[in-house]
Formats: structure tokens, sequence, C-alpha cells
């Protein structure tokens, strides 16, 4: 199984593929897809890190994430380049060769919004989508025409997040509500209670609903192919 992360915008691809490495999934290769757009100079904390964005433009004029308003040409022409480039590399590469049944995107913030996308567009069905605090841009009805509906999907989002406005993320829900009337068991939708805020999962609860989701799709372990000795771990 493949693992594909999709970083928030103002994070790296790193720390990202960290997070995932910690749920210690069995048979999984981890992968995080770098953002195209380099934005350090926009984020001053100090660090000497490099800071990315899946828009070249990420924050309106008050300083704000984009979250809703990026156009369809723009979201189209990013998540077709990102499906390019998994069928290149990932699904029909020599080297690889992955079926995309096996393959899981996740994605937090703005990288939730990109990795649902990307996978609803595809040519291919994947195994399934973890969105964590993603909502969906207004411009998704000019494109639901092109958007599929076979694969699972599973939504999070904290009770106070105070990063996404309630009625964009409602209005996202409905929506794929009504893209998934024929499927409605493949989407998923769990609020996560108490205080949680927007960010990413950090409680015993929220990792197990991810693990949960993935393990129902997942193919048997192979007990003795994790024991054999001349398989390396490659980070």
């Amino acid at each position: 199984m493949v693992l594909i992360a999709y970083t928030s915008s103002g994070d790296n691809h790193v720390n990202f593929a960290q997070f995932a490495i910690k749920m210690n999934l069995p048979q999984t290769a981890i992968m995080a897809i770098e953002a195209p757009f380099d934005i350090s100079s926009l984020i001053s904390d100090g660090k000497d890190e490099m800071y990315r964005s899946w828009l070249q433009y990420p924050f309106d004029e008050q300083g704000n994430t984009r979250f809703a308003d990026a156009s369809s040409s723009e979201i189209l022409k990013l998540c077709s380049s990102i499906n390019d480039h998994l069928k290149s590399s990932i699904y029909t590469s020599s080297k690889c060769r992955i079926i995309p049944e096996r393959v899981f995107f996740l994605g937090f913030s703005q990288g939730a919004q990109i990795a649902l996308i990307t996978a609803l567009t595809s040519t291919v069905p994947i195994a399934g989508v973890i969105s964590i605090s993603g909502v969906l841009p207004t411009c998704i009805d000019k494109i639901k025409p092109q958007l599929r509906n076979d694969i699972p999907l599973l939504l999070t989002i904290g009770a106070q997040d105070n990063l996404i406005p309630q009625h964009l993320f409602n209005a996202s829900l409905q929506f794929l509500y009504q893209l998934y009337a024929t499927n409605t068991s493949l989407l998923s939708f769990k609020p996560i209670k108490d205080k949680k805020t927007h960010s990413m999962p950090n409680d015993p609860s929220e990792i197990r609903l991810i693990m949960e989701f993935i393990a129902s799709k997942m193919a048997l372990r192979n007990i003795a192919l994790e024991n054999r000795a001349d398989i390396i771990e490659i980070t």
C-alpha cells in the first residue's frame, strides 16, 4: 500500500511525511508531495526552512488563506499535473508499478482540498482519501461533470476550527453528499468534538479514525513478508 500525503500551505512535505510515518502503518510506503510554490518570503518565523503552497497566491489581501476562491482553471491545471505525475512515476513506472486501488491520499487544510480534487478528477480509482480540515473551492460546481463518485472518502474537521468558516465546510459537505447520492456508503464524515481547532491529528482517537478507515480498505497483511530478513525500510 502507498500513502501519499498532501501538506497544508505554509508547511513543507518533510514535516507531513514524518507525521504519516508515525502512524506506523504495516506494509505501507509513505510519500509526501511537495507543493509547487515557494512562499518562504511570506512567512517570517525566524526558521531556516522552506515553506510551500499549492497556489501561487495563497493568501488574500487580509492575509487569510484562500480556501475557497481558487479558479476552476487554476485547480484543474494543478490537479491534472499531479495526476499525470502519479500515473508516470507510480502507477505505470517500471520501477514502481503500484496499482491505484492500493493508494491512499491524506491531506490537511489546503492540502486536503487538493487531495480531494486530484482523486475526484483522476481517470483511475484510488483506495481512498482522508481529508483533514479541508473544504472544496466555490468553483467546484463548474467542474462537477468531471468528478467521479466511486472513491471512499473520510472527512474530519475540528468542532472549533478557527480557520475554516463553518458555512464553507457545510457547503462542501452538502456538495459531496449530492455527488455521492448513489454511493452514500463511500462517504464518511467524522467531526472531532471537544476543543479541536485547525490542526493536524494529535489525539489517539483522531489517529484511530484514520487507521480504521485505511484498515477497512487494505488487503490482508502478509506477516511472512514483514518478517523477511531481506526487506529493508527506506525513508
